[in-house]
């Protein structure tokens, strides 16, 4: 016998997914477990004014992975207005302490972003600065 979801039974539609349920398959979360580097934390707020987040945070490194998608479309990162509000964002971030590497969903696919996040943390390993 099988059983139906609960989502079809109520017929709705099922909730979008939370950073929690992202961490299953998330590529950067996947790689960090792969390399026993501390998995980041998704989403996460840094700025309690203007409520602005990172889409991956290593919180005891101040590390941010920022994913700057449609940088060939005209997206929402590249156009002035949203360009301008996010050199606001990491001008701030910057001035909280945060070290931010942004990177393209194709930099994540190839491995560059990964090469990036190997650099800092062996450079923490090794007592370097990778700043």
């Amino acid at each position: 016998m099988e059983i139906e979801s609960e989502w079809a039974v109520r017929g709705t539609v099922k909730p979008i997914e939370t950073p929690r349920d992202r961490r299953a398959y998330d590529p950067v979360v996947l790689w960090c477990r792969a390399s026993r580097v501390p998995e980041p934390n998704l989403e996460y707020r840094f700025h309690e004014i203007r409520k602005w987040r990172f889409d991956y945070a290593f919180l005891s490194e101040k590390l941010a992975l920022e994913i700057e998608g449609g940088s060939f479309l005209v997206g929402r990162h590249t156009r002035g207005a949203g360009f301008r509000e996010d050199l606001v964002k990491y001008a701030e971030a910057a001035l909280l302490g945060w070290t931010v590497l942004r990177a393209t969903p194709e930099q994540v696919a190839n491995g560059t972003a990964f090469g990036w996040l190997t650099r800092w943390f062996q450079g923490r390993v090794h007592g370097g600065s990778s700043r």
